[in-house]
């Protein structure tokens, strides 16, 4: 036969992630949030920016009872397949019958974060990307549209109409981790607006939108590992050594501030004359080929000797002490 066809359509399950016996029942209401969007701001914690969630519980049996209030997030939009709904909080109460208490927790910039399609190993956001919240086991906000159990969706923006880009983010956040960026008088700010700008121009030339490039991150990650294995502390660097292998061991971007990942600078393709290019190529190639035939000269690479035989003979002038000069066989 011929293997299934892939859909994207929920799995039947016989009991769902949270299911539970009680010997009395819950019911859940008035689930609400505090915003519908939240802000990337560069600099800031991703704890910093939160939005408050909330949703209250009753006891609608005739016996007092436990019950765990799940919290799920679905992801409406991303670049690479997300999970289909994602516990991010749980709480336990204890009610009495007949009695309610609302529980309530706090989204952040965390929770946007996700394991992006560049690797396996670095968390990065999505512009625009929109998550929903929903409440209790059974709830499904993929599935069923005006469910008063999932919340209205809440989409992730950036300000001033800036790209984001998670290498410079990921980049930035060592650096300000490391403690490095004080010792080069870079804060978050100035590190950020750095990487970006690069991307900013590239992503309209090239088609690039990286901004130094998840090389170089890995590469100062590499750097800021050993910072530790030398008995620095990573949030007190405070040695010179220490943080210039930063720009030692890796790029300095500091004096390559217009060079992307690739090498690149955001110069107007369309503007740029190539015979100042191949000018200075050619240029180049004399430069080196002269060095190195003076190298090769001043090493007598170049000098032809004449061999000596043994019917050979050279005559060369001598001083013969006298004012005159006699010839000599060599």
């Amino acid at each position: 036969g011929t293997l299934p066809h892939w859909d994207n359509r929920r799995c039947i399950s016989q009991w769902s992630f949270g299911h539970g016996l009680s010997y009395t029942t819950f019911e859940y209401t008035d689930l609400l949030v505090s915003s519908d969007e939240i802000q990337f701001i560069s600099g800031a914690p991703a704890k910093d920016y939160r939005i408050k969630v909330s949703a209250t519980v009753r006891n609608t049996g005739p016996l007092p009872g436990a019950d765990v209030v799940l919290f799920f997030l679905f992801d409406e939009t991303r670049y690479v397949t997300p999970a289909y709904k994602r516990l991010r909080h749980f709480e336990k109460v204890m009610l009495k019958a007949g009695e309610d208490r609302k529980v309530s927790w706090d989204i952040t910039l965390d929770d946007f974060y996700h394991i992006g399609p560049h690797d396996d190993t670095h968390l990065v956001l999505q512009e625009g990307a929109k998550i929903r919240i929903g409440v209790g086991p059974d709830t499904d906000c993929r599935q069923k549209s005006g469910d008063p159990l999932c919340s209205s969706p809440i989409q992730l923006q950036l300000p001033n109409e800036r790209h984001y880009v998670g290498a410079c983010d990921s980049a930035c956040r060592i650096w300000s981790e490391t403690g490095c960026s004080l010792f080069y008088g870079m804060d978050w700010d100035s590190c950020w607006k750095m990487c970006t700008d690069i991307a900013e121009e590239n992503y309209k030339l090239h088609g690039r939108h990286e901004g130094w490039g998840w090389n170089y991150v890995e590469c100062i990650e590499s750097v800021s590992r050993g910072f530790n294995v030398m008995g620095v502390g990573i949030h007190v660097v405070q040695q010179d050594a220490a943080c210039r292998k930063m720009t030692e061991m890796c790029r300095d971007v500091f004096h390559t501030p217009l060079l992307d990942e690739y090498g690149e600078s955001a110069i107007d393709e369309d503007t740029a004359d190539p015979i100042d290019g191949i000018g200075v190529a050619f240029l180049a190639g004399i430069i080196a080929t002269l060095s190195i035939l003076s190298l090769f000269r001043k090493r007598g690479g170049l000098e032809k000797k004449r061999p000596h035989g043994n019917g050979d003979v050279e005559f060369a002038p001598i001083d013969n002490g006298r004012g005159g000069e006699e010839a000599k066989v060599v």
